[in-house]
């Protein structure tokens, strides 16, 4: 059975319409155990960063800063190695429109971007050879809605800065993609005007997204558009070289470092590039000789991953699909940046959950041009789905129980703090005493009040 015997409506009407009615359960039964994640997990309670870099911002914006222009830098203040305007302009744009900043509702804010950012992943799926088979909608699904990203989409440091910035990173590819394609110049201009804010707003969100500029050169030079290119590169330069001025580097364990001795660092940066691609199938079974066994087959989808992403490079598939395989690049930038800011721990830190989101991205793409170039093996996407949902369900039934411990320790570590000012906030010892001074100035000020007995 082929393709098109597979798929086509007119030869297998009922084939067809029971495949979409079982995609729309899959995916319906995925999207409703996030979302009860979500509304069961949120917490109206500071944790990490959201001391600093949100409650902090909003009561330096609102009573300490007095010019517009002060104002303003204070978006673009420099945050570890980050630069996150979009996170705190959304937590003004809330505190704003409700007289009060409540933390759960801001979640459900961030997972608006993890929702727009899986709807351009479809689109995308849906002007390649895709489309033939609706199964192929399943697998971005499980991968960007897995349990394991739990640190992203229950933090608000880490929803508000990862999800807007591969948002806006897709989103400008997916716009610069219509350059071309148009038949006035008027859309071909306005479509590239949105997709440079697009990357702008990319970079200002999360460290990651400054990648897109990276991509977006990419894409137009395989597109073959000179003037949009020469462009592209001089708004680039311009708005890295604004992302990097009064930069700061943070002092931090984990980075690889230029005085260290480079012998020393090659094998943690090769361990984490090669692995980086397979990271996101890790399951993290509590077992070592499995852990072990799942590492290396890590290892082994990562390997086969960038050697056909060397195999596509060297064929020109960039030509054929220049959207598609800037997104690779893009993606595969990411996992360069995160190797060289955290692998001097090791490269273990790519199965932590607040990078599995960032992980996920490279294998979603790998997989949609493997299958577009061999449209044969979309008849075989249902039993693939199979494995997917069986990760899917796995890591929900593994992280549940930690899911439920953060839960519980960030509620009674706050309430502890309220009524007997013990250092049991959620966040590090040395930060406890700025971290409560922060919560009490806030709620003082009524930007914050937790939702705790």
């Amino acid at each position: 059975m082929d393709v098109e015997t597979y798929t086509n409506a007119s030869k297998t009407p009922s084939l067809r319409v029971k495949a979409a009615h079982s995609l729309l359960i899959l995916v319906a039964l995925v999207i409703g155990v996030f979302l009860a994640l979500l509304i069961r997990y949120a917490q109206n309670i500071p944790a990490t960063d959201d001391f600093g870099a949100t409650l902090n911002f909003l009561h330096t914006y609102l009573y300490e800063s007095t010019t517009t222009h002060e104002r303003f830098k204070l978006f673009f203040t420099q945050h570890n190695e980050h630069r996150i305007a979009v996170s705190r302009l959304l937590a003004l744009s809330i505190f704003l429109y409700t007289g009060k900043l409540n933390l759960a509702n801001f979640l459900f804010v961030d997972a608006l971007f993890l929702g727009g950012l899986l709807w351009l992943i479809f689109s995308i799926y849906k002007k390649s050879s895709l489309h033939k088979s609706r199964f192929v909608y399943l697998l971005p699904t499980v991968l960007l809605l897995s349990p394991c990203s739990y640190e992203t989409f229950l933090f608000i440091s880490g929803g508000s800065q990862a999800y807007p910035a591969l948002f806006f990173l897709v989103l400008s590819l997916f716009l610069l993609n219509k350059i071309g394609s148009h038949s006035t110049s008027a859309r071909e201009l306005n479509s590239f005007a949105l997709a440079t804010l697009s990357a702008a707003l990319a970079t200002y969100s999360f460290g990651s997204g400054i990648v897109v500029w990276i991509g977006g050169l990419a894409l137009l030079f395989y597109k073959k558009e000179k003037t949009f290119l020469v462009i592209w590169l001089i708004v680039s330069i311009l708005a890295v070289a604004y992302y990097f001025y009064d930069y700061v580097k943070p002092i931090d364990a984990t980075q690889l470092t230029l005085t260290a001795p480079f012998g020393k660092q090659l094998p943690y940066l090769l361990k984490g590039i090669i692995l980086f691609p397979g990271s996101a199938f890790m399951i993290g079974w509590p077992n070592f000789t499995c852990i072990k066994i799942q590492v290396v087959l890590c290892y082994c989808i990562g390997g086969a991953s960038w050697a056909y992403i060397l195999y596509l490079f060297i064929i020109g598939y960039g030509y054929k699909n220049p959207l598609l395989f800037s997104l690779v690049l893009s993606a595969s930038a990411i996992g360069l940046l995160l190797v060289l800011s955290r692998a001097g721990g090791g490269s273990g830190f790519l199965f932590i959950s607040r990078y599995y989101v960032f992980t996920s991205l490279l294998p979603i793409c790998l997989l949609a041009i493997f299958l577009d170039r061999q449209t044969k093996l979309l008849i075989y996407l249902p039993q693939i789905n199979v494995l997917f949902l069986g990760l899917f369900f796995t890591h929900l039934w593994l992280n549940i129980p930690i899911m439920e411990a953060i839960y519980k320790k960030r509620r009674e570590g706050f309430i502890a703090w309220q009524r007997y000012n013990t250092p049991t906030l959620y966040i590090e010892p040395k930060l406890q005493l700025e971290s409560g001074q922060i919560v009490k100035k806030s709620v003082e000020k009524h930007i914050f009040y937790p939702d705790v007995d």
